[in-house]
């Protein structure tokens, strides 16, 4: 199972990443919204979590496309800061909002889509 992480700080994409696989995913990253989208053009993956501040295109501008082309695919968003409320951003179509400084996130996903059963 293909999961696309979206982050541009490549310590935290790297260290979510390895969380991730140990879950049993397989990890797609990406540095910023632009890179995400072209990733999702030849990608199926179980879900998508991206961060919001980030250059090129934020995650906010992510959210919005990538729910206008993949209206059922579940995308988390993650942010260790925001201008914008958790009700703005599930309002704008997210399935979920998770704080960066709680890494419990990537448990409950692993339980919910991967091979974690406890």
């Amino acid at each position: 199972m293909k999961i696309l992480i979206v982050e541009d700080l490549s310590d935290l994409r790297w260290a979510l990443s390895e969380q991730f696989k140990d879950y049993g995913f397989e990890v797609v990253e990406a540095e910023n919204g632009e890179e995400g989208l072209k990733a999702l053009e030849n990608l199926s993956p179980v879900f998508v979590l991206t961060d919001i501040q980030m250059p090129k295109m934020n995650g906010v501008e992510f959210l919005k496309q990538a729910r206008t082309k993949y209206p059922t695919l579940p995308i988390f968003v993650m942010t260790g800061f925001s201008p914008f409320t958790e009700k703005e951003i599930l309002a704008l179509g997210a399935n979920g909002y998770f704080e960066k400084t709680d890494f419990a996130f990537t448990r409950f996903l692993g339980k919910k889509f991967g091979t974690l059963t406890a």
